[in-house]
């Protein structure tokens, strides 16, 4: 089994089991007008549906949030922000996984103290095509991310960034009754 395989398995695997915490939490039953006051919070945005965005200074304050949210029983979960990124001028043909995306991650954190909390490189026929998408936890830094629109690895190696969409793939076929 080739090593892009293997790592494709143990990615799908780990996020299935292992949900990652972020510094923003997202609460959908709040009573309407509700101030949240939790320590370490840095802002927070209220949707027209009542959705509240709690963005957090640190994951310890996240977390102590999200717990005391959770036990007051109201719904909460972790929100996260991905985007889509293509290579410029990597060679795909000699790179490893796990070089590559520690390279990506590590020039996020020097230069916008961005971390990453998923990493996914798409193949094909067991080959890197080229793509990608990465997660992270805070709007403002995919905001800064996209308004940049690259980021450069090295001097002659970077990413293009784009918003990531998810394709939704609807059923198309019609059930015909007799």
């Amino acid at each position: 089994m080739s090593e892009v395989v293997k790592r494709t398995k143990n990615v799908k695997e780990s996020r299935t089991n292992n949900v990652k915490e972020s510094r923003t939490l997202l609460v959908n039953n709040f009573p309407e007008n509700y101030n949240p006051e939790f320590s370490g919070l840095k802002s927070y945005y209220v949707t027209k549906n009542n959705l509240y965005f709690l963005v957090f200074n640190d994951l310890n304050s996240s977390t102590s949030a999200f717990n005391m949210i959770k036990e007051s029983n109201y719904n909460v979960k972790h929100a996260y922000y991905k985007l889509f990124f293509r290579f410029q001028n990597v060679d795909l043909e000699t790179i490893k996984y796990d070089d590559l995306k520690k390279e990506i991650t590590d020039k996020l954190m020097e230069i916008h103290n961005i971390s990453v909390l998923y990493f996914k490189f798409y193949i094909r026929n067991n080959k890197f095509i080229g793509t990608g998408d990465f997660t992270i936890d805070w709007k403002e830094d995919m905001d800064k991310l996209l308004t940049d629109k690259t980021l450069n690895i090295d001097d002659t190696r970077s990413i293009s960034l784009y918003r990531f969409r998810s394709r939704k793939i609807f059923d198309t076929t019609k059930q015909i009754n007799n």
